[in-house]
């Protein structure tokens, strides 16, 4: 079975625990990047991934940065709302699946920009 490498932007309630019952329990899966905007939620799902996983992953509180240095294959997204379209369209442009855990559009252009990266890039999406 291929490795599939995952980055997490967004350690809060929701990305914390994703991260561990959603994300890490799934054979196959490695966590390669962590961000958050604050360093106490980095620091507490690095030590997890590091016990749990063995390796260090690259973290960040800068959701840009964190994802060009971890070169991931998929991004879990789960920061604030209004960040959510922000990153899955950059994700997609460089070719990175995110996996958006709400919708987080707040208009229909938004929707469409999400659409139209696809099309364009190849990259697939998951809401």
């Amino acid at each position: 079975m291929k490795e599939v490498r995952i980055a997490i932007a967004g350690l809060g309630n929701r990305g914390w625990s994703l991260m561990r019952k959603a994300v890490m329990p799934i054979e196959g899966v490695r966590v390669v990047g962590l961000c958050d905007i604050y360093e106490d939620r980095i620091q507490r799902a690095r030590e997890y991934v590091v016990e749990n996983q063995g390796d260090e992953p690259v973290c960040n509180t800068d959701w840009k940065a964190m994802l060009t240095e971890a070169r991931p294959e998929m991004a879990l997204v789960s920061t604030g709302w209004e960040a959510h379209i922000e990153i899955a369209l950059w994700c997609m442009e460089q070719g990175i699946v995110p996996v958006v855990e709400v919708g987080g559009a707040y208009s229909a252009e938004e929707c469409s920009a999400l659409v139209d990266t696809h099309e364009r890039t190849g990259t697939r999406i998951m809401l």
